[in-house]
């Protein structure tokens, strides 16, 4: 995995593009309403000062009804400045609301489109998983955060100026006071935001663990085994283990932190209140008034609060920097298959067929190989079985075959056409495979089918046709609802199938592809003896023009192909047809005789 170091100003830049982009007149809004409120603070102090001073000159005026006038005047003033405010900060709640909730469906489509797009080979390794995990927890709301941290700084830098030019009338060294107040502060925060940073990424791996041990305790799947098995102890244990651990370390952190804020708040303390005294002081001997006094102590304690509050806003960029960093990384993955835009198209139909050749192959962090020199002929609409045991590298070869993996040696061959070359676009379009994990999508049932080839109209006539080549569609009509009925637990009034008709559904989407080359991993695994004599005696109607390949353990069912490959331990130890290998009395004959052996029984 190519892993890209990314800067502070790098990661800022691709934050702000990134929210640019998703709107930038609710960008552009956010910061002028941001910006507009920063001069509030001071407005609204500066107007409490000239009534309490009014209220002063009342008390002491001979004409009290006009010098209240003033008095209220000044009161009105001052409520339509904290409307405007609060005006100006519902709105821009509003847009900040408006603002994140796009930004969020726009980073998910993101990762979704560079989730779908990534190498298989990824899935496989736990570094990809770790950086995934981070990148799901914390770097999707990032972006806009360290966005909306800059615009509140700039709001607070803007209105602390405005603070800093008035107090400074009252004394030069007011400026210092502050910075003296909140910068140890914040520098206390920024080190404990680091060491939380370094705890985040120790603590991943285990964050994952425990979020699985969560899913086997709670997920559908395991429903039924963590009864049947006594499991919840045994899980819960490891559970709480880890979360104990997680937590007890994070526990730590914040203790010392708060430790270390208590002791920087007391020299805060002190240089405020010493503040305040000389204010006071200045007041008692008559160099102030009593409303100059309240406009410095509110000027003081506002400036005091914004001033933390922006230097804590420069913890929070370089925090938010940080993760964003994994957005980056994720982002910035390159695939070792490059995607051919080549416009070399699959062969339609195939002449001579497929032909792999050498094909060697390892998975990433894996010591041995997956595959090792697999030579193969499959003829242009033949039906080739391949079977092995499990590990043999069946499924393997398979994915290589629809280009998910890049051989480390050799090549596969579509009528003498390199793979690497055949555009994928069409490769997709002309190569149908159901695996032996295939989904049991909880969509309704014609969805189910047409996911085939979901990017063309459905066509209604192929999707039946489909349903009754896989021996699914008299299920299909005894339902309420027909092919819209919909299927599985997770929404109401959904419908559940057994494992073997799920299977059958996942054969007549895979059908309904109607594609060149269909590839059939334990089609029938799932399927009770009668319907699987039924799909594979009309196996042959049904792969009519086609080039067709079966994974199977059951040696019975491969009969009906043309010619049969046997894996063992990544390699081909025997090839023929059913008949031949027989013959050879190897491997084949003896796991054929052993199956047969125990329906003779």
């Amino acid at each position: 995995m190519k892993i890209i170091d990314f800067s502070f100003y790098r990661n800022f830049s691709d934050a702000f593009k990134l929210v640019y982009a998703t709107s930038r007149k609710l960008t552009v809004l956010n910061f002028v309403l941001t910006f507009i409120q920063s001069f509030f603070p001071l407005i609204v102090i500066y107007l409490i000062k000239l009534i309490i001073d009014a209220i002063g000159e009342v008390s002491n005026s001979e004409v009290a009804e006009v010098s209240f006038n003033h008095v209220l005047m000044l009161i009105i003033v001052t409520a339509l400045v904290f409307l405007l405010n609060a005006i100006a900060g519902a709105i821009n709640e509003y847009v900040r609301d408006k603002q994140s909730l796009l930004f969020t469906d726009k980073m998910n489509l993101m990762l979704i489109d560079k989730t779908t797009s990534i190498d298989l080979e990824f899935f496989e390794n736990t570094e990809y998983h770790d950086l995934f995990s981070r990148v799901l927890e914390n770097a999707r709301e990032k972006p806009l955060n360290l966005v909306n941290n800059l615009f509140h700084i700039i709001q607070s830098f803007f209105a602390i100026v405005t603070l800093i030019i008035l107090l400074m009338t009252l004394h030069w060294a007011v400026f210092f006071v502050i910075l003296f107040a909140t910068l140890p502060l914040a520098l206390v925060r920024l080190k404990y935001s680091k060491k939380m940073y370094n705890w985040y990424m120790d603590t991943t791996q285990s964050d994952r663990k425990s979020n699985y041990f969560y899913w086997l305790l709670t997920g559908i799947p395991f429903a039924m085994e963590v009864r049947l098995f006594s499991l919840k102890n045994y899980i819960k244990n490891h559970y709480l283990e880890l979360r104990t651990s997680i937590r007890d370390s994070k526990f730590k952190i914040i203790k010392r932190k708060v430790i270390l804020e208590s002791l920087v708040h007391i020299f805060a303390a002190i240089a405020i209140f010493s503040a305040y005294a000389y204010i006071s002081y200045l007041t008692v001997i008559g160099m102030l008034t009593i409303g100059a006094l309240v406009m410095y102590f509110m000027a003081l304690q506002k400036g005091f609060n914004l001033f933390e509050g922006m230097l804590n806003g420069f913890t929070y960029l370089y925090e938010d920097s940080l993760y964003i960093s994994y957005l980056n990384r994720f982002m910035n993955i390159e695939n070792k298959i490059k995607e051919s835009q080549s416009d070399k198209e699959l062969p339609k139909p195939l002449m001579d067929g497929i032909i792999v050749k050498n094909l060697s192959f390892r998975y990433p962090n894996s010591k041995r190989n997956a595959l090792s020199d697999i030579n193969m002929k499959i003829k242009a609409n033949d039906t080739i079985a391949i079977v092995g045991d499990n590990g043999s590298g069946k499924s393997t070869l398979i994915k290589l075959l629809c280009k998910f993996y890049q051989p480390d040696s050799g090549e596969i061959l579509f009528d003498n056409i390199p793979l690497s070359e055949i555009n994928d676009k069409d490769l997709k379009e002309n190569v149908s495979v159901l695996f032996q994990n295939y989904i049991q999508y909880n969509l309704t049932i014609k969805e189910n089918i047409i996911l085939g080839k979901s990017n063309q109209a459905i066509d209604e006539e192929r999707m039946i046709e489909s349903a009754k080549k896989a021996g699914v569609y008299d299920l299909i009509l005894s339902l309420p609802h027909g092919f819209d009925t919909v299927l599985g637990r997770l929404f109401e009034g959904g419908e559940e199938l057994s494992i073997g008709e799920w299977q059958k559904l996942a054969l007549a989407r895979a059908f309904y592809k109607d594609s060149q080359l269909i590839i059939l991993d334990e089609p029938t695994s799932a399927l009770d003896p009668k319907a699987e004599a039924q799909i594979f005696n009309l196996f042959k109607d049904l792969t009519k023009d086609k080039t067709s390949i079966i994974i199977s353990h059951r040696y019975s069912t491969v009969q009906i192909a043309d010619y049969i490959y046997v894996m063992e331990k990544e390699a081909i130890i025997e090839e023929g047809t059913h008949t031949e290998l027989l013959q050879q009395k190897g491997k084949y004959a003896r796991m054929f005789n052993l199956q047969a052996s125990y329906y003779k029984s």
